[in-house]
């Protein structure tokens, strides 16, 4: 099941973020605390009208137990989100393609999660949702030899432009959202 996050799921969500995160060692506290800000905690704090889980609920004797298989997260208007661009200064690069691909997003699933097809059931709901609020396209960053880029690809982001950032190669992946 897709649905709402609630602050009842932020510790599962947290979990499945540091598990799939490419960054596992942090100098400091501090660093750690304003990574997960800058990837999860602002999406949750400023845009959680866009922020879904997909959740399995299994029975269990006397009642049932629910695990999070994984989230994605949205900003509708990256141009527009200043807090965000001054978070990740990165997202500037990329300025130009906003106003064809205004929103973007974060996903992650949990390792055993992966290869089901719940990744794409989590776009989908996130299209249409964006879909009713007129947003005519989505995007995301990640590296051009990434492994969920053949995954992007398989999901319609067929748009790619690739720009460096400091010493790094990022990869735009846009889709257009009929409307």
């Amino acid at each position: 099941m897709i649905r709402a996050i609630t602050s009842m799921d932020l510790e599962q969500v947290r979990r499945i973020f540091y598990e799939t995160s490419a960054v596992q060692v942090f100098s400091s506290e501090g660093i750690r605390k304003n990574f997960e800000w800058k990837y999860l905690g602002w999406y949750f704090e400023t845009q959680r009208h866009l922020f879904f889980v997909a959740e399995e609920t299994s029975p269990l004797q006397g009642g049932s137990k629910s695990e999070i298989l994984g989230y994605i997260a949205c900003c509708p208007d990256t141009k527009g989100a200043a807090d965000l661009l001054g978070l990740n200064p990165s997202l500037e690069i990329f300025r130009d393609l906003y106003d064809q691909y205004p929103a973007h997003l974060h996903i992650n699933l949990a390792t055993e999660a992966r290869g089901k097809g719940l990744g794409s059931k989590l776009i989908l709901h996130l299209e249409g949702e964006l879909r009713r609020q007129n947003t005519t396209g989505l995007h995301l960053l990640t590296s051009p030899n990434a492994r969920n880029r053949s995954f992007y690809s398989k999901n319609g982001f067929s748009m790619e432009v690739e720009r460096r950032y400091n010493e790094a190669a990022l990869l735009f992946m846009g889709k257009k959202l009929g409307i």
